[in-house]
């Protein structure tokens, strides 16, 4: 339902768009595959995997959130923050215009 209004709403905005949150899901899943398939990119592209969830256990972690930006959005830097208390960790992002 939630991944529905998020596609709808997409092509209302042509420029300048960042959706961002806790998916609840992996970046391999068909659900985030079909937000990348509206002209959305993957943040990460380029700075690894960058897992979130869970915050406290390393090997065993995965990315639940993400950051999806459109193509005249340039990513310049994306990086994980430390354990704050959170059952996930934040994220750090520089973004540019072009």
């Amino acid at each position: 339902m939630q991944l529905t209004n998020i596609i709808s709403k997409r092509s209302q905005y042509s420029s300048n768009l960042i959706i961002a949150g806790d998916f609840n899901t992996s970046s391999f899943s068909n659900h985030f595959k079909i937000l990348l398939s509206n002209n959305l990119k993957d943040s990460r592209v380029g700075f690894g995997l960058l897992p979130t969830w869970p915050a406290n256990y390393g090997i065993l972690q995965t990315t639940l959130d993400h950051f999806l930006v459109s193509d005249d959005l340039q990513v310049i830097d994306r990086s994980t923050g430390p354990n704050i208390g959170s059952d996930l960790l934040p994220i750090n992002m520089i973004i540019g215009i072009e």
